[in-house]
Parts: C-alpha cells; structure tokens; sequence
C-alpha cells in the first residue's frame, strides 16, 4: 500500500494500527479520490462477508472432526464399550 501511495505521488505521513496516514499528491481531486474510497468500501464490506462465512464453515468443520476424534479416543481408550455383543442367531 506504501508503495502503491508513493507511485501515485503522495506522502506517507505515519502507519498505526489505524490506517496510514499520507498528504495526497500535488493535483489530487478529492472528488476521484471519494470516489476511489466508495469503491474500495464496497468491496472491503464484501470481502468482510467472505471472511466471515469462511471462519463459520471451517468452525463447524472443526467442531465435526473434534467430535470425531474424541469418538475415536473413547473407543480406544475403553475398547469393550465400543463392541457390541454377538447377536444370537441360535434358535431355542
């Protein structure tokens, strides 16, 4: 982002946790760069979406594969819990 800032011929003030802070370029409308940050908004909400459908699936496919494995880890821990008696197949 610094580089692409200092491409366009704008000055980097300071980078916090708040964004970066620069003077635009000598000749900036502020009109295109409203514009420009309307674009990126709209995108950045979008991708804030992507993000949070994609932390929701992989939690549920984590909590899946948890249960599975504490399953397994019950089963060899305790292994006559996990079999089942022989069905009687003798007639009386």
């Amino acid at each position: 982002m610094v580089a692409w800032l200092n491409a366009q011929g704008a000055s980097v003030i300071e980078i916090d946790t708040d964004g970066i802070y620069f003077h635009p370029p000598a000749g900036a409308k502020p009109d295109l760069m409203q514009a420009a940050l309307s674009e990126n908004s709209a995108h950045r909400a979008k991708l804030q979406n992507y993000l949070v459908e994609l932390v929701t699936t992989k939690q549920d496919e984590l909590r899946v594969a948890n249960d599975e494995a504490q399953s397994c880890r019950a089963a060899a821990l305790n292994p006559s819990a996990s079999k089942r008696p022989a069905a009687n197949t003798k007639k009386p």
